[in-house]
């Protein structure tokens, strides 16, 4: 019994330290850019007493092109990251 109390303890710390990461993540937002320029950004979070940092960064090779990467991490003993990399891509239907 008390195994799986600490198997549950150990599951629960992971999914605190997942959703401050998360959170810290979705809270940059980036400011519209221009071809050629960068954008940085910072947030932090915090979640049932767990703490998140993250940065991100966006380019804009084109006109109609954006690329994004950001990453998460709670800083403490057993560190978590977390982390993504996304695009975006503007055109006309018509």
């Amino acid at each position: 019994m008390n195994n799986n109390s600490n198997n549950i303890q150990k599951l629960n710390t992971k999914l605190e330290k997942g959703l401050a990461i998360t959170t810290a993540i979705s809270g940059i937002e980036f400011i519209p850019i221009e071809k050629g320029e960068v954008a940085i950004g910072a947030a932090v979070s915090t979640y049932h007493e767990k703490q998140a940092i993250a940065i991100g960064i966006q380019g804009a090779p084109s006109e109609n092109f954006r690329i994004n990467s950001k990453i998460g991490v709670v800083p403490t003993k057993n560190t978590e990251f977390a982390g993504s990399i996304g695009a975006s891509w503007k055109f006309k239907c018509y």
